[in-house]
């Protein structure tokens, strides 16, 4: 016989050979340190398994997530890939996210990054007004804050353009 419980963070379906109830292992799921419990029912015949792993060095097994009726209740869609998972993960299943409090953790980095405008950017607005003014769109679109950077100085632009288009020409006109 084996044990099976559910990982606490994640809510996979964890197997652990009998005889290590109050051991700890790493979830091969989210890789978070889970107890083994106690078993559930008492056995009424004991069954010598030979299950192939030494006492000692044992690792739980995951199997097919298949969610309790105490699991169903408590699960949420991720935010990242919209899966269901358990509500008090730590960890999405299914796309490997981080979560704290059922949220995305924003990497402080990423979001530096995504607010900045790269030189590529400021080319694209100062050049070519129009392909600029679309990359900020699609940049809005997904969530990137530079996009509303990107969108003003494009229309920015246009107005600087087409005032050096003006001067132009009517100093063509008056040679």
């Amino acid at each position: 016989m084996s044990i099976k419980f559910d990982c606490p963070a994640c809510g996979k379906r964890l197997t652990a050979p009998d005889g290590t109830s109050g051991k700890t292992a790493k979830c091969p799921g989210c890789q978070m340190s889970v107890t083994v419990p106690k078993p559930q029912s008492p056995v009424l015949e004991a069954e010598a398994v030979d299950d192939g792993l030494p006492e000692d060095d044992w690792e739980a097994v995951a199997e097919e997530s298949i969610p309790s009726s105490r699991d169903r209740g408590d699960q949420i869609p991720c935010p990242m890939c919209g899966e269901s998972i358990n509500s008090a993960a730590r960890k999405c299943r299914y796309c490997g996210e981080m979560l704290v409090g059922g949220k995305p953790q924003k990497k402080k980095k990423r979001a530096a990054q995504e607010s900045d405008l790269e030189t590529s950017d400021w080319l694209l607005c100062i050049l070519c007004s129009g392909i600029g003014c679309i990359m900020g769109i699609i940049y809005l679109i997904q969530g990137k804050p530079k996009g509303g950077k990107m969108i003003g100085i494009s229309l920015a632009m246009v107005v600087v353009w087409n005032l050096l288009n003006f001067i132009l020409q009517v100093a063509l006109q008056g040679i």
